[in-house]
């Protein structure tokens, strides 16, 4: 450990102050949002099994009604299995209310098209799932969400031909022009094109889907780095992968062409399952917990929930010129962030919320910053192996850096 590594208080007070200055003034945002989407071959049958409809249906109101409570952004990615459901059991041809149109015409939810052919299970092509929607009442569908990203074999897609409108295969009177494409997947989702950011690719191959042609028409936004909210996966897992994700950008330079875009997935399929089988909470639930939990970075600016639409358009707002380009895949950011829920700190916090004791466990010798969501210092100490602070602070959100010599994690405090 080199002498230098445990600065003076006043030393660490003005330079922690200097930092967070700068990093509240260029910091740009994580543009957030929830995704989701269902299958054909998944075991729920909606358009041939009411019941199995009217489970998953329920509890996607139940999310709908969370997320537009609580202000956040939801990208809803469904196949024509869903979508013939809601044209099925709802009317969608003629009612104005059915779930899709419903959710479609609030502030906070955009319903996109999802599909991936197959000609013995789903006849149709990305244009007849934007038919069948248009049938439900949701005309000028923007996003082609799931979309396979380069020529895998047999993968029976090729997103390119959609650089020009494409008639559908089942309606080939109605033709579909999509101006993004997201999700970057590959089958079995063995070879993901995990990025943040937005651009312009220039072919479906590994050497040229991470090249930006600027004249080219569709725009890829990139969905993150795999955060996946599964049955099993707690929603405080969930949380801090956010939250590192955005204390890591706040580490960065600030500049223009910075861009960084992430979604949070779940799928359809998971929805029917009796609430015994979530030990830790219904999606509903954990949505809403996560949500809840960033919050704080919504009101400091730090994180921006948005629609995939919104998200282009606030890019092309603040880059008219089209050889602007953002792009950062997720194997390139450094290893402090992890791109898995089932990654965990090697730092111990408890407890979390807290109200007059925090400790902290990490093997060795680390250095502790506690600061307020301005950024200003509040208590600072040195351990090896553990360290109990006492908390005096009034109840709110703060921030505990642990640094060691070569890493530094950060986690959000709930003082009650």
């Amino acid at each position: 450990m080199t002498k230098s590594f445990f600065y003076p208080l006043l030393s660490v007070c003005f330079i922690w102050g200097l930092f967070a200055e700068a990093t509240q003034a260029q910091q740009a945002p994580l543009y957030l949002n929830i995704g989701s989407h269902n299958e054909t071959t998944d075991p729920n049958q909606y358009a041939s099994n009411l019941v199995q409809y009217n489970l998953v249906r329920n509890v996607a109101r139940q999310i709908a009604d969370t997320v537009i409570t609580l202000n956040a952004r939801w990208n809803m990615q469904v196949e024509s299995n869903f979508i013939r459901g809601v044209l099925q059991y709802e009317n969608g041809h003629s009612s104005s209310t059915d779930f899709l149109e419903w959710a479609d015409l609030t502030a906070q939810i955009e319903v996109d098209p999802h599909n991936h052919f197959n000609a013995l299970l789903n006849p149709y092509n990305y244009t007849d799932l934007a038919k069948l929607l248009d049938s439900c009442g949701l005309h000028e569908r923007h996003n082609m969400g799931g979309f396979i990203w380069r020529n895998f074999p047999n993968a029976n897609e090729d997103w390119t031909a959609y650089q020009q409108a494409v008639p559908g295969f089942s309606f080939p009177d109605f033709s579909w022009h999509p101006r993004v494409i997201w999700g970057g997947g590959s089958p079995g989702h063995i070879d993901d094109y995990n990025a943040l950011g937005i651009w312009k690719p220039s072919g479906p191959t590994p050497a040229l889907f991470g090249q930006h042609n600027p004249n080219n028409y569709l725009s890829c936004i990139g969905n993150g780095c795999s955060w996946l909210l599964r049955n099993s996966t707690p929603a405080d897992s969930i949380v801090q992968l956010v939250e590192e994700m955005i204390n890591w950008i706040g580490s960065q330079p600030g500049s223009s062409d910075r861009f960084y875009t992430a979604t949070l997935m779940f799928n359809f399929r998971d929805l029917a399952l009796s609430a015994v089988n979530y030990p830790n909470g219904t999606h509903p639930q954990r949505i809403g917990a996560i949500i809840r939990a960033l919050q704080p970075y919504v009101d400091d600016g730090r994180l921006v929930w948005a629609t995939l639409s919104q998200k282009y358009d606030t890019w092309h707002a603040l880059h008219p010129d089209p050889n602007d380009y953002a792009l950062l895949r997720c194997d390139d950011i450094i290893s402090d962030v992890p791109t898995s829920a089932e990654v965990r700190p090697a730092s111990k916090i408890y407890p979390n919320p807290a109200t007059r004791e925090l400790t902290i466990q990490r093997p060795g010798a680390f250095r502790v910053l506690v600061s307020d969501m301005q950024g200003r210092l509040c208590l600072t100490g040195n351990a090896t192996d553990e360290l109990k602070l006492d908390l005096w602070m009034p109840p709110g959100f703060y921030q505990v850096s642990v640094l060691t010599e070569d890493s530094a994690v950060a986690q959000k405090l709930v003082i009650h």
